[in-house]
């Protein structure tokens, strides 16, 4: 009998043991889950702060150690990115960054587009400040057709870009009937009237 009961009560330990064994492995995962998740959360929030300071290198590096279904990681990181490449300051990292920027900030959300306005708006100014002075400068040159190109594409915020594209247009012959009627218009606004002279 107490042989047999020997053989009895094995399975059952087996049984127990097997339950620990689980119950030790599923605790393990949910300590390293949390872990995990504390982890990604500092990374995440690290890049926010990154951002905030215009950091975008570190912002990268950080965005990278998180998933990118976590949060507005993969907005985030495309950024960053566009970010860092208008530090470049070339004419065509600009535009890409400028285009990407536009992008983003129509498929965002309100508090992700209130983030990224203000580099947004920076990044606006500075690529639209290097065509205006690009384009004076063609005109200084003598090179109106360059600087047609590129007051073509200046808001007109910008000072004298419609006087300053007629003149170009009248000196490449471009559109000549559209030209002359701008031209006669922006002498008007811009030649000293009689009492100035007589003053």
């Amino acid at each position: 009998r107490g042989l047999g009961d020997v053989y009895k009560r094995q399975p059952k330990r087996k049984f127990s043991r097997k339950l620990i064994c689980c119950s030790i492995t599923l605790f393990a995962c949910i300590i390293a889950g949390v872990i995990f998740c504390r982890s990604i959360a500092a990374h995440y929030q690290q890049a926010e702060r990154n951002l905030a300071e215009n950091n975008f290198q570190s912002a990268v590096i950080e965005l990278s150690r998180v998933p990118f279904f976590y949060r507005n990681q993969k907005s985030l990181s495309r950024y960053a990115d566009l970010c860092l490449m208008a530090e470049s300051g070339t004419k065509e990292d600009l535009k890409t960054a400028l285009d990407g920027l536009e992008s983003l900030l129509a498929d965002s959300d309100e508090a992700l587009n209130a983030q990224m306005q203000p580099q947004y708006e920076s990044i606006y100014k500075q690529y639209y400040d290097l065509l205006y002075q690009a384009a004076l400068d063609y005109l200084q040159n003598a090179r109106f057709a360059q600087a047609v190109e590129y007051l073509q594409q200046i808001p007109p915020e910008y000072p004298c870009i419609v006087e300053l594209l007629c003149y170009a247009r009248a000196q490449t012959n471009v559109d000549n009937s559209d030209t002359s009627h701008h031209l006669k218009t922006c002498l008007l606004y811009t030649s000293p009237s009689p009492r100035d002279i007589s003053g």
